[in-house]
């Protein structure tokens, strides 16, 4: 497994999976997020599964300073989310929250089940709630 020495970085953020099996995307400070950006994010995190598994992510986005509207949207693909068990977001921000709040509503028929949160402890506390879960 990776870890943060070994991260991936992409022009927008480093990815790499965490001894506990966690996959971090923590992007750059004050980066303005575009599509492309998300989509070599998701490369990275596809190059990181090697047992065909899915992913639980811890998606640090306190030091987003803005995005395109189409930025989130590759996320609502299926073929882009296979790969996905559960995603965590960090925010800080009010705008922040607003912004996960409208592309990641917590809805129980999604593909893969979203989270927000002000606090990475509980984000992580969270995320290993699904770490033996096959969902």
């Amino acid at each position: 497994m990776l870890d943060s020495v070994n991260a991936i970085e992409t022009k927008a953020a480093s990815v790499w999976c965490r001894k506990d099996g966690i996959v971090m995307v923590q992007f750059k400070d004050g980066v303005h997020v575009e599509e492309q950006d998300n989509i070599d994010i998701q490369k990275a995190r596809e190059s990181l599964v090697t047992d065909g598994g899915r992913q639980r992510v811890l998606v640090d986005a306190r030091s987003i300073k803005s995005s395109d509207s189409g930025a989130w949207k590759i996320f609502e693909k299926p073929e882009n989310v296979e790969n996905t068990k559960v995603i965590a977001f960090l925010s800080k921000r009010p705008v922040e929250r607003h912004l996960l709040t409208f592309y990641f509503s917590e809805d129980p028929n999604a593909m893969y089940q979203t989270r927000l949160f002000t606090s990475q402890p509980k984000a992580e506390e969270w995320l290993q709630l699904f770490a033996r879960i096959d969902i």
